[in-house]
Order: C-alpha cells, then structure tokens, then sequence
C-alpha cells in the first residue's frame, strides 16, 4: 500500500495500480480491513482523473471501511479525494463532502490534509468565480504545505493560483510562478502537480 502511495504522488500510475491491487488482495485474504481500504482509496485517487463519477463507489467502500476500523487518516483521505472528484464534476456537493472530514482534520492537526482541505474550498470558490476568496484560500493551504515542505500539495496549489491570476489579467505572475514551480516539482520528485502547473 504504502509504495503504491508514494508512486501515485510521483505520478508513476501504472506500477502505483499494480502496487495497490496486490496491497488489496493480500489485505482481504488477511482480513485487514485497514489495508484494504487505504489500497481503494488510492485507487479512488488514480480513477478520478479519467473517470470521476466511476470513482465513487470504491472510495465510498473505501470510507465505510476506514469507519469500520477506525482508521481516520484514510477516512479523511478517501472523504477528499471523493470531493476533488465532485469538483471535477462541478458539483455543488463537493463543500459538503470537504467539511465531512474537517473535525478530524482540527483534531489531528494533520498539515497536508488541512492543505488539501482549504485547496479544495479554493477550487470551489474559483470555479464560481470568486477569485479573491480562492486566492486567499490558495494563500492559506500554501502556507500550511509549505510549512511541512509538501511539494505536491504546494504545486497543486501553485497551478491553481496561477490559473486564478491568469483569470485576473495578470499572465505574467501566473507564468513566472509556474516556470519556477515546474522546475521545483520535477526536483522533488512531485509529479502529480506538473499536469496543472503545465496546464496552468
């Protein structure tokens, strides 16, 4: 499971399925229903690009799961990659599906996850068109990935920004930020933000 994780956030997707299908298999044969959600919930997180809406249903068995265990970081997990997918789907729904998660998040002071929240609520907001509200958000989950240098949270993050100050009619910032970012992902290893800074 965990090299799967870790494959999957460096954007090597093909061998992070191969890793977490056979993370799933051994977890039911063993009966460790940690495991098994935590291997569908980065699964969930692999589906979501292509198919957001045929994510769903693994990653909610994911969430029962992690409930029924009490494993909390993957329940929070999953609870947040369902939302991007919402978001992907332009879902009003998605806000509802963050702040599910938010108490625990608060309760366990866990930094990439309460990024990973507020980058969401950014995202929401600059989807309707309210930039300066998401750039503060952007803002506030940068500062918190930042403060744990994560650089995948923070490109994410940055490739948004730089999209939200495109909007603004300012190209020039947004183009510069995604250069350097570009060059700073790659460094790290953070594959998963490259797609969006390059879009961006």
């Amino acid at each position: 499971w965990a090299r799967g994780y870790l494959l999957t956030y460096s954007a090597q997707f093909d061998e992070a399925v191969a890793s977490e299908l056979e993370a799933l298999k051994i977890a039911e044969e063993l009966d460790d229903t940690s495991t098994a959600a935590r291997a569908l919930d980065v699964l969930g997180t692999l589906q979501i690009w292509p198919d957001p809406v045929g994510a769903r249903e693994g990653l909610e068995r994911s969430r029962a799961l992690a409930l029924e265990c009490g494993d909390e970081w993957c329940y929070v997990d999953a609870t947040q990659i369902v939302g991007y997918g919402l978001l992907m789907q332009g879902s009003a729904e998605a806000e509802t599906v963050f702040n599910e998660s938010l108490e625990m998040i608060e309760r366990s002071a866990y930094a990439e996850f309460a990024a990973w929240h507020w980058a969401g609520i950014g995202i929401l907001h600059h989807s309707e068109g309210r930039y300066e509200t998401a750039l503060e958000l952007y803002e506030r989950a940068l500062g918190i990935a930042e403060g744990v240098g994560e650089p995948v949270t923070a490109g994410v993050v940055r490739g948004y920004q730089a999209l939200a100050w495109a909007d603004r009619g300012k190209p020039d910032l947004a183009l510069a930020t995604t250069e350097r970012e570009i060059k700073r992902a790659t460094s790290a290893g953070a594959g998963m933000a490259i797609p969006i800074l390059r879009m961006a």
